[in-house]
């Protein structure tokens, strides 16, 4: 299982690589790692410009955001998921500290993407 998500990572081909020769078999990450990855990497101007101009909020935008890679990330962990009937292959975004404690509204954010 591997605990980090970058576009980058995504975009370079090394997440497949990872799944291809290292055999890592899933993926979670958290909202501090796409706050890291986010500040620290050109990779998202382009599509952070796009959702700017689509009136976003902040939040709504980083979500959106974190959704787009964890979702690419999925594609690629489908062969494993399928062929192990779901043990392993899962995709999968913790719950926001600000959520942690309000039922509410953290429920829809726990669970993998798939």
């Amino acid at each position: 299982m591997l605990d980090n998500i970058t576009r980058e990572l995504l975009t370079s081909g090394t997440l497949e690589r990872y799944v291809n020769q290292l055999s890592v078999t899933g993926l979670t990450s958290n909202p501090t790692i796409f706050e890291q990855a986010i500040k620290n990497s050109s990779a998202y101007d382009t599509a952070i410009g796009k959702k700017i101009r689509q009136e976003k909020t902040a939040e709504d935008l980083f979500f959106e955001l974190a959704i787009d890679d964890l979702t690419q990330a999925a594609d690629l962990f489908r062969p494993i998921f399928d062929r192990t009937n779901g043990v392993d292959g899962g995709v999968s975004l913790e719950v926001s500290p600000l959520l942690a404690y309000d039922a509410r509204d953290a429920g829809g954010c726990q669970g993998s993407f798939r």
